[in-house]
C-alpha cells in the first residue's frame, strides 16, 4: 500500500457534517477548559476560590439525584445480594450451625481447656 493510496478523510465511516460537528464540541471543550484556568488562576476573583463550570455542576445533579432514577436490573440485583445478602446469611449460618454449638459444648463442660480456641485471649 503506497502512501498516495490512503487517505484519512475516508478511513473513518462518519460524515462531514458529523465531523464538523466533533470539531466544534471539541473546539468548544478547549475554550472552556482554558477559560476555567483563565477564572482560577485570576487575581480578582471572589475569596471562596470556586469557579462555576457547568460541567461540575451537572456532575453534582446527577449525583444528588441518582436514587430518584433507580431502576433494578439485574446487575444492581446481583450486586446488592453479593455484597449485602449474602455476607449477612453466610455470617448467621456460621454462628448458627458452629458456633452456638461450640458455645454450648463449652458450657457444658464437653471441651477442654487445651482445645479451646483463642483460650490466650481470656
Amino acid at each position: 500500500m503506497s502512501p498516495k493510496s490512503w487517505n484519512p478523510w475516508k478511513a473513518f465511516d462518519i460524515s462531514e457534517k458529523e465531523r464538523q460537528l466533533i470539531d466544534k464540541r471539541r473546539q468548544m471543550r478547549e475554550f472552556w477548559a482554558q477559560e476555567y484556568v483563565r477564572k482560577s488562576t485570576s487575581p480578582h476573583r471572589p475569596n471562596y476560590r470556586l469557579v462555576f463550570d457547568p460541567a461540575v455542576q451537572r456532575a453534582i445533579a446527577a449525583n444528588a439525584t441518582m436514587e430518584n432514577f433507580f431502576r433494578p436490573n439485574r446487575k444492581s440485583t446481583l450486586a446488592f445480594l453479593g455484597s449485602i445478602l449474602f455476607p449477612v446469611c453466610y455470617a448467621l449460618s456460621y454462628d448458627y450451625f458452629y458456633r452456638q454449638p461450640f458455645l454450648k459444648a463449652l458450657a457444658n463442660g464437653e471441651v477442654p481447656y487445651r482445645n479451646r480456641k483463642g483460650k490466650e485471649l481470656y
